[in-house]
């Protein structure tokens, strides 16, 4: 571990473990007063399948974040992740072949875009998350994936400090480029939170949630309710709950 500060409003730290030839994992982050931080993150790995180390992976992994408050108010992230796998693929039963070929050679992008609004009492989101995946061995699994979501946290007007009301809303579709398949993700996700005493808690959640087939045209629904209840007093708490979900699939 090293920590230092590189003037009287910036601070790093850098933290190296099980660094060997083939294996390391580091962390690097960067703060500076009033304006952000940095963080770099760098995990490597080879796997051994057998004995005499003839057949083996490597993975290596980079994930960069910064996070930047342009106001007390306002939080933007940004983050972006790599990960490079390649070498042999270990089937098995051994001696056989698996259905996923016999090597790894592929790259994973991930990326996310978020911005976050927190002012009296409410808080307020948006952001983009996508991911990209490239296979050199097998081109009919390159595949993409993007989605959108919001999110909020608002106070009861009538009772601000006994009811609290918490959505979310997500719409993402995944497709496999080169098999002319594309999938439909919606969801919606609402908690209603009433602090009934300070001893008693009561929560509601709904959970809704679509996938659709674009190919087939078919989807599938599925819907939850959860309610549940708990006390707490200084010796010990109580927990109840119950849940209840439909799920509604189209066949062809």
């Amino acid at each position: 571990n090293l920590e230092g500060t590189a003037g009287s409003r910036s601070a790093f730290h850098l933290d190296l473990r099980d660094v060997t030839r083939n294996n390391a994992n580091g962390l690097f982050s960067y703060r500076l007063a009033d304006l952000g931080a940095l963080t770099v993150r760098h995990n490597r790995g080879r796997q051994l399948y057998d004995a005499d180390g003839q057949v083996s992976a490597e993975r290596r992994d980079w994930r960069l974040g910064a996070h930047l408050p342009p106001t007390p108010a306002l939080r933007l992230t940004a983050e972006y992740g790599r990960q490079d796998r390649a070498g042999d693929r270990w089937a098995v039963p051994f001696n056989t072949v698996s259905a996923l070929g016999s090597a790894y050679d592929y790259v994973l992008q991930t990326h996310l875009v978020e911005a976050e609004l927190r002012k009296d009492g409410r808080m307020f989101a948006a952001g983009w998350e996508g991911s990209r995946l490239t296979d050199s061995g097998d081109a009919t699994m390159d595949r993409r994936g993007d989605v959108v979501s919001a999110r909020a946290s608002v106070p009861c007007l009538l009772l601000p400090g006994r009811i609290t009301h918490f959505v979310r809303g997500s719409y993402g579709k995944q497709e496999l480029e080169n098999a002319a398949l594309e999938l439909t993700s919606s969801a919606f996700q609402y908690l209603g939170m009433i602090r009934a005493t300070d001893a008693v808690e009561l929560r509601y959640k709904l959970d809704l949630s679509r996938f659709e087939n674009d190919a087939t045209g078919l989807q599938t629904d599925r819907t939850r309710n959860d309610v549940d209840v708990t006390w707490r007093h200084a010796k010990g708490s109580l927990f109840a709950g119950y849940g209840f979900a439909t799920t509604d699939d189209d066949v062809t």
